[in-house]
C-alpha cells in the first residue's frame, strides 16, 4: 500500500513537473517567434509558433516520460468523435453566422461561390489547416490536458489550459496582425473569454476518445470555416460584433455547447463510477 501511493506522489510529481516544463518552452519560443513576427509584419511566421506547443509536449515526454507509450494520444478512435470534431465548429461558428445573415440582409454574398464549390474547399482546406492544428492539439490537448486533469483535477484543468490558450493568442491580437480592423479594447476580451470557453470542448473531446486526433481535427475546421468559409461571403461593417472569434451571438453559443458538452461528460464519468461500483460489488 505504502509502495502504491508513492507511486502515485511521483507520478503526479512528473506530471507537475513536465506541466512547468511545457509551458516554459511554450512561452519561451511563442515570445520570440511572435517578437519577429510583429517586427517583420510576417504573419507566415505564425506557422512556426503554432509548433511550439508540439516541440514542448515532445521534449517534456523524453525528459519525464521517455520511454512510455501513448503519452502524447497518438491513437485511434471512434469515427463518432472524429465526427464530433467536425460538428461543434460548424455549430458554434455557422449557426450566428446564419442568425447575423438573417438580422442584416445583404451581408451574405455568395458572389460565384456555390454550395458544392464551398463543401469541396472544406475538404481541401482542413486537411491543410491541419498541418499547423496539429502542431498546437499534440502540445495543448494530446500532452497539457491529460498532464493537468491527473495534477490538478477536470474542472481547474478546463479553466486553466482555457485561460492559457487564450493569452496565448493575444500579443498577435493587441498589434492588430491578427483579426485587423477590430478594436483592441473590444477584440481582446471577448476573443479570451470565446475561446478560452471553447477551449473545454476540445479538451473534453480529447478525454472522451483519448485520441489527439478529432480536437485536432476540430481546430483545423474551426480555422478553415471561419477564415476561407463563411468569412469571405460575409460583408459588414459591424459583423466582428456578432460573428468570428470576437462575435458576442459567437460567444452565447460556444457558452450553451460548452455547457451541454461539459454536463454530458460529467454525466458519462458519473455513469462510469457507478457502473464500477456495482462490478465490485
Amino acid at each position: 500500500m505504502e509502495q502504491t501511493e508513492q507511486t502515485q506522489l511521483t507520478y503526479a510529481e512528473k506530471n507537475r513537473k513536465a506541466v512547468i516544463l511545457f509551458l516554459i518552452i511554450v512561452i519561451s519560443i511563442s515570445a520570440i517567434v511572435e517578437t519577429v513576427t510583429i517586427i517583420t509584419g510576417i504573419m507566415a511566421f505564425v506557422a512556426l509558433m503554432m509548433w511550439a506547443p508540439a516541440l514542448a509536449a515532445f521534449i517534456a515526454k523524453q525528459k519525464y516520460f521517455k520511454g512510455e507509450k501513448g503519452v502524447l494520444l497518438f491513437k485511434k478512435c471512434k469515427w463518432k468523435y472524429i465526427g464530433l470534431g467536425l460538428l461543434y465548429p460548424l455549430i458554434y461558428l455557422g449557426l450566428p453566422y446564419v442568425i447575423y445573415w438573417i438580422a442584416n440582409p445583404g451581408t451574405l454574398q455568395m458572389g460565384n461561390a456555390t454550395v458544392p464549390f464551398l463543401v469541396v474547399s472544406a475538404l481541401i482546406g482542413i486537411p491543410i489547416s491541419l498541418i499547423t492544428a496539429l502542431g498546437e492539439e499534440i502540445g495543448w490537448r494530446g500532452f497539457l490536458v491529460p498532464r493537468m486533469v491527473q495534477w490538478l483535477g477536470l474542472e481547474k484543468t478546463l479553466l486553466i489550459t482555457g485561460l492559457i490558450w487564450s493569452l496565448w493568442h493575444c500579443p498577435l491580437l493587441i498589434s492588430g496582425m491578427y483579426m485587423p480592423g477590430t478594436p483592441v479594447w473590444y477584440k481582446v476580451p471577448v476573443f479570451v473569454i470565446l475561446i478560452g470557453t471553447s477551449s473545454a470542448i476540445f479538451s473534453i473531446l480529447t478525454l472522451r476518445c483519448k485520441s489527439v486526433w478529432p480536437a485536432a481535427l476540430m481546430h483545423a475546421a474551426h480555422n478553415d470555416f471561419d477564415q476561407t468559409i463563411f468569412a469571405p461571403i460575409t460583408t459588414g461593417d459591424n459583423k466582428m460584433f456578432w460573428v468570428s472569434e470576437t462575435g458576442l451571438v459567437t460567444l452565447a453559443v460556444v457558452i450553451v455547447l460548452t455547457a451541454w458538452v461539459y454536463l454530458s461528460y460529467k454525466k458519462s464519468l458519473q455513469a462510469q463510477i457507478q457502473q464500477d461500483e456495482a462490478q465490485s460489488a
